[in-house]
């Protein structure tokens, strides 16, 4: 496990952020503790708790206890749920199939009161949850700007960074205008979650079975 931290004085404090983060999402469930991330971050622990809270306020991070040991941090469920819908309106894109729309009240979870904050964490999530809201048909820098209230270069730089991130992807819908759509990262998380889920399913299956002999159904 390694911590990169990409050089960028204009988003500093947002690439160390979500470096941290891509460190806990890779533990998946069993979640990391902040002496962990101490260790395999090599910042200070003052600095990884700060960051670390600022994710939880934002509800992309949560706490829990597993197995009598420290207290974790993990993926938040709320980030998760919108992670898997993501996935479901990707897959209905590619299939035709109902599509499932991230409503305002859905987005408004995220951002509840946390426009009164102006720190860049606080601004960039709240501009990555506007890309991603509605549809799958992406935004133009215009309507994020409008949607936000930030400046335009201020909308614009933090999109490029979370472009560089992995998070956003820029694309020229008609040769001129450019639209930003939600990139991979979120969808991996729900495929890491499904995989993760369905691991401890079928762990579940083999003991259930070693113990009685018969298959749980």
């Amino acid at each position: 496990m390694s911590l990169q931290i990409p050089k960028a004085k204009n988003a500093e404090t947002l690439v160390k952020a979500e470096a941290l983060f891509q460190l806990v999402a890779e533990c998946g469930q069993r979640g990391i503790t902040l002496a962990e991330l101490h260790k395999h971050s090599g910042l200070p622990r003052s600095t990884v708790y700060r960051v670390l809270s600022a994710w939880q306020y934002l509800e992309w991070l949560e706490t829990s206890t597993n197995n009598g040991r420290s207290e974790c941090w993990r993926v938040s469920d709320k980030l998760l749920k919108f992670a898997h819908q993501h996935r479901r309106n990707a897959l209905s894109q590619t299939t035709q199939s109902h599509y499932f729309p991230m409503t305002e009240d859905e987005h408004m979870e995220f951002d509840f009161q946390k426009k009164q904050r102006s720190d860049v964490a606080v601004k960039a999530v709240n501009l990555f949850h506007l890309v991603a809201t509605k549809d799958l048909a992406g935004k133009t820098l215009d309507e994020l700007q409008y949607l936000s209230g930030y400046s335009r270069s201020t909308t614009y730089r933090l999109l490029c960074t979370w472009e560089r991130l992995g998070w956003l992807k820029s694309i020229a819908v008609d040769g001129r205008t450019e639209k930003w759509f939600i990139s991979s990262k979120l969808l991996e998380l729900a495929h890491q979650h499904r995989r993760e889920t369905l691991a401890q399913v079928k762990k579940i299956e083999t003991d259930y079975q070693q113990m009685t002999g018969e298959v749980l159904i």
